[in-house]
């Protein structure tokens, strides 16, 4: 069993490499739920975020998302925050 490569059944109907955020009945507070919950640094996570605002959600989770485990872990989450706010405030 050691080494055993996973193959990805990419002929089964119910995968999917789309993105797919998950609605959240509550917003996500403080850096251990976010980085619980989401992928800051995917590459589709402005995307997924654009779903939730035109949704109405009141927060969303990357946790059903089967890119998920695809997306770079980064830095965490405040470094990250830190560096979006300085840069919306040039």
């Amino acid at each position: 069993m050691r080494n055993q490569k996973v193959v990805l059944e990419v002929n089964n109907p119910n995968f999917s490499l789309k993105p797919m955020p998950t609605s959240m009945e509550a917003p996500l507070r403080g850096e251990e739920d976010i980085a619980m919950h989401r992928r800051l640094y995917c590459g589709h996570y402005g995307n997924c975020l654009d779903v939730s605002v035109r949704e109405g959600w009141a927060g969303f989770t990357c946790m059903n998302c089967p890119l998920r485990d695809l997306a770079s872990h980064g830095p965490g989450s405040e470094p990250f925050a830190r560096e979006r706010r300085s840069a919306s405030a040039e």
